[in-house]
C-alpha cells in the first residue's frame, strides 16, 4: 500500500505506548510533504522495496520530501530497502532513535540541514548515515556492524560530529 501524505503529521507515542508502523506486503511507502512533520516514541519495522519501485526512484519506503521533519525516541527494524528513511531537501532533528537491521544504507539525506543527536546503527548493511548537500551536527553517534562507512559525507556537505563510537 501507499500513503502520500501532503499535510502537517503529528505521531505522538509515549514511552509505554509507542505508534507500531508495520508492513506486511512488499512495496509499502509512505511519503511525508506537509510542512511539519513529528514523530515520537513510534516503531517501524518489517518494511521492503523490490527494484520495480526503485525504478520510480524511491529508495526509501519512509521519505520525507520538502519538509521539517523532527523524529524522536523512534525506533527502525528490519527494512530491505536502499535507504530506511530518506529526507530530500528538509529541515530535520533526529534525537534519541535507533536504526537496526537495514539492508543498505539506514539514513540517507539530499539536501538538507538539522541536527541528529542520541542515535544508535547496528548491522546497517552499507552507510549508516548518509550525506549530500547537507549541512548538519551529528552528536552522541554509535554503530556497529556496519557493512560499509558508518558515516559517509558526500559531495557538497558539511557535517559536524562530536563524541562518534564506530565500532
Amino acid at each position: 500500500g501507499k500513503l502520500i501524505i501532503n499535510s502537517n503529521v503529528l505521531f505522538d507515542g509515549t514511552v509505554d505506548q509507542k505508534i507500531q508502523v508495520r508492513s506486511k506486503t512488499e512495496n509499502a511507502i509512505i511519503i511525508f510533504f506537509g510542512k511539519e512533520n513529528i514523530i515520537k516514541h513510534s516503531n517501524f519495522s518489517d518494511f521492503n522495496i523490490n527494484d520495480r519501485l526503485k525504478n520510480y526512484f524511491l529508495t526509501s519506503p519512509i521519505t520525507f520530501y520538502n519538509t521539517d521533519v523532527k523524529i524522536y525516541n523512534t525506533n527502525f527494524d528490519n527494512f530491505k530497502s536502499e535507504d530506511q528513511i530518506n529526507i530530500i531537501n528538509s529541515q530535520f532533528e533526529i534525537v534519541n532513535s535507533n536504526f537496526f537491521n537495514s539492508k543498505s544504507d539506514a539514513v540517507d539525506i539530499d539536501s538538507g540541514n538539522g541536527k541528529i543527536k542520541n542515535i544508535n546503527f547496528k548491522n546497517c548493511g552499507n552507510d549508516c548515515l548518509d550525506f549530500s548537500h547537507t549541512n548538519a551536527e551529528v552528536t552522541n553517534f554509535k554503530s556497529y556492524n556496519s557493512g560499509d562507512k558508518s558515516i559517509s559525507v558526500g559531495e557538497k556537505s558539511s557535517i559536524h560530529l562530536n563524541n562518534i563510537n564506530i565500532s
